[in-house]
């Protein structure tokens, strides 16, 4: 009867200790990530963030939840096209995931929305290892959508920064991926209109509407109108980049019967009318310009309203209205000003392509001044007026060709010395690995000849034993000297401030800072330096107090992450 008293207490105890221990923790807040995930899962991005926004205090639903919650709100928010710029806490769930939780699909997605973060911060070069490591891990699993989004971004970020060779492989590879899952099939248009974009940036019209194409064969197999519309109507633009006008507005005009949305169906109207006018078809183009003159008054899309006024002043150009296209580029001359005051740098740079803004406004008001006076006049400072903007537009797409070339010449040259770089790498880390192995070599003989002099063959206090100890005890410092100077040499190729290399930092804690750098096992820089790893484990830890105010944070991350 007392054992099973005492069975039961002991069962109410520990239903208790569960239920305190429980309590510490938000259940209901861990109910709203559930929710949260799910969402996400069924991509209603939006009602996720929504789920997220209303859990006050994250942090007290404990720390693995914390670190989820962390990573399913980045997501959650970047998919939403939500702010996640300032979202740093993501760093944070990085190394949780990679230090203490081995499992891949969670460091992918801690990885890949690390990567998210910085790409909306613009830093596409620190957005790239993220990304790569995120694609590491979710190789070892079978979520082949995120494989897809993960290489879709590492490409666009590639796209981004001019890459195009690597941007098209990654491409390849994300739409590869994406036909492995059902369901995909938006991704899979989206990510072969990159394709094809990144092949008009080459020049490469033909490859370009070979992923268009493809795009449009799924777009017509799960009936989705807008791709149905949008594609064609970018399978046009290629053709009218090719000057094959006729096949362009065919293609142009199908895309019309899939009732695209207005903001859509006026640019593929814009572009049938500008083949129109190549085709100095007039007939034709009557039945585009009143729709056309109707879209610039009802968009309010800025750049629209540009392109709308640029071809209708073309247009009357082309059939000898000078006034009437004078007229238009004043106009279009307002609209960049407007572009300007709400975005400065880009409107700065369209503005620079097009005019002159002083001179522009100066000869639009002689203009008008002596209009009703001088027609004469005015005809001859219209014609001077179009010179002088074909001259920049000349001067304008010289600049951009030379800056092309430029970055094409900078991209080499960066290869070039990562090439280099890498060699080195390989070079420094074999002598390293020659002078480990001396220096084991060396310890190893020392051994040999202290046993041999136990043994007798040798006296252990004799000089001949004290010059042979010495001799060893020299060469084991001449071995660690070089191979604090190769560390050195190689730290210093890698942009570290030579004034704490030369001046404050031991030779042996050069050797530690590069083998640490090279993320080299713990136990073989200790046997490499003749001390436990208990010991090691101590420098180390002054180590870094040490080089703390010496390294930036990125540069401390490197030896100590």
């Amino acid at each position: 009867m007392i054992r099973k008293n005492s069975i039961l207490l002991t069962l109410l105890f520990t239903v208790a200790v569960a239920a305190i221990l429980t309590s510490c923790y938000d259940l209901k807040s861990r109910e709203r990530l559930a929710r949260a995930q799910l969402l996400l899962e069924q991509e209603y991005a939006d009602s996720a963030a929504n789920a997220l926004d209303s859990i006050k205090s994250p942090k007290k639903m404990g720390k693995e939840y914390y670190m989820q919650y962390v990573v399913t709100n980045a997501q959650a928010k970047y998919k939403a096209y939500r702010e996640v710029k300032n979202d740093t806490a993501v760093m944070e769930a990085v190394r949780y995931y990679e230090k203490k939780n081995k499992n891949p699909e969670q460091i992918a997605l801690a990885n890949y929305s690390a990567g998210c973060v910085m790409k909306e911060r613009g830093e596409n070069k620190r957005a790239i290892p993220y990304f790569k490591k995120a694609i590491n891990a979710a190789t070892l699993t079978k979520n082949f959508k995120l494989q897809g989004l993960i290489y879709g971004n590492l490409a666009y970020v590639y796209h981004e920064e001019l890459f195009q060779e690597q941007a098209i492989d990654y491409f390849k590879k994300a739409f590869s991926v994406y036909c492995q899952v059902e369901g995909t099939e938006t991704n899979q248009m989206n990510t072969l209109s990159y394709l094809a974009t990144n092949f008009l940036t080459n020049e490469q019209q033909d490859s370009a509407l070979h992923y268009f194409k493809q795009a449009i064969t799924i777009a017509d197999a799960v009936q989705d109108r807008y791709y149905q519309a949008s594609i064609r109507n970018n399978i046009g633009l290629v053709y009218q980049q090719k000057k094959d006008y006729k096949l362009s507005n065919l293609i142009l005009k199908e895309s019309l019967h899939y009732s695209p949305d207005s903001s859509l169906k006026n640019k593929i109207q814009l572009n049938i009318a500008e083949n129109y006018l190549k085709l100095t078809d007039f007939n034709a183009l009557k039945e585009y310009l009143p729709l056309i003159k109707k879209s610039r008054e009802t968009s309010s899309d800025l750049y629209y309203k540009s392109a709308v006024i640029d071809f209708l002043k073309e247009y009357e150009v082309t059939i000898g209205n000078y006034a009437q296209a004078l007229l238009y580029s004043e106009e279009n001359y307002r609209i960049a000003s407007t572009i300007f005051n709400q975005n400065q740098t880009r409107a700065l740079i369209e503005a620079e392509k097009e005019f002159d803004y002083t001179q522009k406004a100066n000869e639009v008001k002689l203009a008008k001044q002596r209009q009703q006076n001088i027609t004469l006049f005015f005809s001859l400072l219209l014609l001077l007026f179009l010179s002088i903007g074909l001259f920049f537009r000349f001067r304008a797409r010289q600049k951009q060709k030379l800056k092309d070339v430029q970055t094409e010449s900078e991209r080499i040259i960066q290869e070039g010395k990562n090439q280099e770089m890498e060699k080195r790498l390989i070079q420094f880390i074999n002598s390293n690995k020659q002078y480990k192995t001396l220096i084991r070599n060396t310890s190893e003989l020392h051994t040999i000849i202290y046993n041999t002099a136990q043994a007798g063959e040798v006296v252990d206090k004799s000089s001949r034993f004290s010059k042979i100890k010495k001799a060893l005890s020299q060469t084991e410092d001449t071995i660690r000297e070089n191979l604090s100077n190769l560390s050195r040499s190689f730290l210093l190729e890698q942009d570290f401030s030579s004034k704490f290399l030369e001046n404050e930092i031991s030779d042996t804690e050069v050797i530690i800072l590069f083998m640490l750098y090279n993320k080299e096992d713990r136990k073989d820089i200790a046997a490499l330096l003749a001390t436990n790893p208990h010991a090691l484990t101590q420098r180390i830890s002054r180590l870094k107090e040490k080089m703390k105010p010496l390294l930036t944070e990125t540069e401390y991350q490197l030896f100590f992450q």
